[in-house]
């Protein structure tokens, strides 16, 4: 009998989706409610999600009655419903409608109701009990509503009567057109008791807030799609059938994880999203959204979602905000996961999301990059690089690492090199004497802090590598050469103590006071590895500290560049010491600020500066970004991917992907790098990498330069003749053809076209053929 009364339902909505827009219906409380500032915590505790309840369909043009008008310009225009606190922006130009809440709610389906007309949702746990209730939303009587005039807006005020907290969301409309949610969390007020000792009622406290879920969102009669910076970037099309649950929702924190926070297990190997921006295109509506986290994006977290996914059926993106960390640890022989939670108050400051609207029957995905790559310029600061006529090769070498041998019978680690200073001087000179030129080299593990895997502090050579007059011999042919060199630093991790950082006084703690130990796991079985050394992660307290020497001692040995590669893509926190500003410890918004004023340190000293697939925050500092992935990290709910990143960086910030002879696939990546104009990028050590294994290296089994030296050869050279004539311009359109081929093309004029299963290349209509270069797919067996 259930399941005929929800196929009824479904069939009566589905009905209800296919009127037309000018009669779309908002769902309305017959109830009598009174000021909705005064809902009761009585209220709340009857209105059980699920129950039924009766009610009456109204008229978009019924529904703004009862609103008024908070604020205008020439643009848009703000109506609040002050009764129930939702709200309308219209945009005066195209005339479309953004509500706050959804149109169609079943009456009959409490769930779907509450989860489309809701503005904030929120994750509490109980201050003694530390019981988690997730996803509360503000919906009807269960949560005491007011509004207030502020500036070009209104601040709405949503008090959780049954944990005592009051959160703002200050709603604004901008004179450029845009418009944005913010949560100033210095407002968030947490009332919450002692535990009562008769009742044993317990305190709450905030963990994460989710703003405005169905802003945007669209329903089973639209089509469209959502775009999510997953990786290079992926597509997720409305209504695409992804089996139902939260578990197959996207869900990806920016930045990546805080390695401040324990991980018992090893996590999915995914790619991370680098860029605080979404997209949401309705193309039955001609309108859609893209939202950038512009303020607290160092506690961001993107979300998406389908039809009949998280029990709604909606298509939805957006954003939800990190208030409390919580980390997880094991205690014992107790095999069942310990719970720590932030006990100090919120230090997020502002969390908003800036709305820019776009409208048109073919919105492309090169639309939503324009809007993101604008922001970057006009409000990040990100300055053109580009030059034209380039095509650089990239090549990151090895210098060496540490390996355990027998010396006299007793096992002891021994630096080993894996490309001397006069080894990559060879290298260099092959790459040229086959036809390479303009190189671009990352000199990984260079130095003997590399190698034992200490804090770079300072320059320094490695005598294991041939010390300083090799190395000069080494750097000034290359510069003589016009290539640029960018010796590598690791400013984060660290394995051995040394250059005035130790384990003990300098490592970044946990929310348990314990240091924050990075844990090798094993492939298989995602445990942690019985063999391999831990390591550990220095406090972004001493960040100054060591930008400071490292410009001075760059400078001082003359060096035109630097790579600081994890530090350009990895945020953490350190719950131990004090920030700048005296409060009890570095979140990463505090971490942000000092990678920022470092960097801008290294620019001011002259270096050019490597990165590696740079988050947002470091992107005004760039000149070079290596790593730019060409695949998303396919969760099951991606439809396809595209080449977001690029379409944003392109023309913009010289990149590179990730090394072709690192990939699974290096003829897909190849084929994938060309059409976006992406320069090629090889890694090489000149030692066999055989003699690394169980060791740090031994990864890179893939490296040895005599198996790529002639492939790397061919793939420049055709690199070079079809990627420079775009390496100054921005793709304006990326298409997915019938025939499967993907094709870029160039505010230039230039159409670059692959298809990567017949390996087809087509550049401005004239065929490419693979074999004047010796490449094809057997070039990869």
């Amino acid at each position: 009998m259930q399941n005929i009364r929800k196929r009824l339902l479904t069939a009566c909505l589905a009905a209800v989706i296919a009127v037309s827009a000018a009669s779309m219906p908002v769902w309305s409380d017959n109830e009598d409610t009174a000021d909705i500032a005064d809902a009761s915590e009585e209220a709340a505790a009857e209105q059980d999600v699920g129950e039924e309840e009766t009610g009456t369909f109204v008229t978009e043009e019924e529904a703004m009655a009862d609103m008024k008008v908070y604020a205008e310009n020439s643009k848009l225009a703000l109506y609040v419903n002050e009764k129930t606190a939702v709200f309308m922006i219209e945009d005066k130009g195209s005339g479309h409608k953004w509500w706050s809440s959804y149109y169609n709610s079943d009456p009959s389906n409490k769930t779907k109701v509450s989860k489309r007309n809701t503005t904030l949702s929120i994750d509490v746990v109980g201050t003694e009990s530390k019981t988690v209730e997730s996803s509360v939303r503000a919906y009807d009587t269960n949560v005491a509503k007011k509004c207030e005039k502020i500036e070009n807006g209104v601040r709405f005020t949503f008090t959780y009567n049954k944990y005592s907290i009051d959160i703002p969301l200050e709603i604004v409309i901008n004179a450029d057109g845009t418009f944005s949610a913010t949560v100033p969390s210095a407002l968030i007020a947490e009332n919450r008791p002692e535990t009562d000792p008769e009742t044993k009622e317990t305190g709450y406290q905030l963990l994460n807030v989710h703003v405005l879920e169905n802003f945007g969102a669209a329903g089973y009669g639209e089509e469209g799609m959502m775009i999510v910076p997953d990786g290079s970037g992926a597509v997720i099309n409305y209504n695409n059938g992804t089996a139902y649950g939260d578990n197959n929702t996207f869900e990806s924190k920016v930045y990546g994880d805080d390695l401040a926070v324990g991980k018992l297990y090893a996590g999915d190997i995914i790619e991370k999203v680098t860029m605080p921006v979404m997209a949401n295109i309705n193309k039955t509506a001609g309108a859609g959204l893209v939202m950038i986290a512009t303020d607290g994006d160092a506690y961001a977290i993107e979300h998406a979602m389908v039809t009949g996914q998280n029990v709604t059926d909606l298509n939805a993106c957006w954003f939800e905000f990190t208030l409390r960390t919580r980390d997880n640890y094991f205690m014992g022989n107790n095999n069942t996961a310990l719970t720590v939670y932030e006990a100090e108050g919120i230090k997020a400051g502002n969390l908003t999301t800036t709305y820019y609207p776009i409208y048109g029957d073919d919105i492309s995905y090169a639309d939503v990059a324009n809007i993101y790559r604008d922001y970057l310029i006009n409000k990040i600061g990100v300055q053109k690089k580009t030059v034209s006529d380039s095509a650089p090769f990239y090549l990151t070498l090895y210098g060496g690492t540490v390996k355990t041998q027998s010396i006299l019978g007793f096992p002891a680690k021994v630096q080993t090199a894996a490309t001397t200073y006069a080894e990559a001087l060879e290298i260099i000179k092959k790459l040229e004497n086959n036809g390479v030129s303009n190189i671009k080299i990352i000199y990984e593990d260079f130095n003997e802090a590399g190698i034992v895997g200490k804090i770079a502090a300072s320059f320094e050579y490695s005598s294991k590598l041939g010390g300083k007059g090799a190395y000069s011999d080494f750097k000034n042919y290359v510069t003589s050469k016009g290539y640029d060199l960018y010796p590598s630093c690791d400013i984060m991790e660290f394995y051995e103590s040394g250059n005035g950082y130790s384990f003990t006084l300098n490592s970044s703690k946990q929310i348990t006071k314990a240091y924050a130990t990075q844990t090798p796991f094993e492939l298989a079985f995602g445990l942690p590895h019985l063999t391999k050394s831990s390591w550990t992660i220095l406090s972004p307290y001493y960040f100054t500290d060591i930008f400071t020497k490292l410009s001075n001692s760059f400078r001082q040995e003359g060096a035109s560049g630097i790579s600081l590669n994890q530090a350009s893509n990895t945020l953490y926190s350190d719950f131990s010491r004090e920030n700048k500003d005296g409060r009890a410890y570095i979140v990463r918004e505090d971490t942000i600020g000092i990678l920022t004023e470092g960097y801008q340190k290294l620019k001011d000293s002259g270096l050019s500066i490597m990165t590696e697939n740079a988050n947002q925050y470091v992107l005004p500092y760039a000149d070079q970004i290596k790593d730019v992935p060409l695949y998303s990290s396919n969760y099951d709910i991606f439809d396809y991917d595209i080449p977001f990143a690029q379409m944003v960086l392109h023309g913009l910030v010289p990149y590179t992907t990730k090394a072709i002879n690192r990939s699974a696939d290096a003829e897909e990546l190849r084929m994938l790098a060309l059409v976006t104009g992406t320069p090629v990028h090889y890694e090489m050590m000149y030692t066999n990498p055989n003699k690394f294994a169980d060791s740090e290296y031994d990864y890179l089994y893939y490296t040895n330069y005599t198996g790529w030296m002639d492939r790397a050869v061919s793939e420049y050279k055709l690199f070079d003749e079809i990627v420079k004539s775009v390496s100054d311009a921005k793709i304006t359109k990326y298409e997915r053809l019938d025939d499967g081929s993907v094709q870029s093309t160039f505010d230039n004029g230039n159409v670059i076209r692959v298809n990567t299963k017949t390996g087809e290349i087509v550049f401005n209509n004239n065929s490419v053929n693979m074999k004047d270069y010796g490449l094809g797919v057997a070039s990869y067996e």
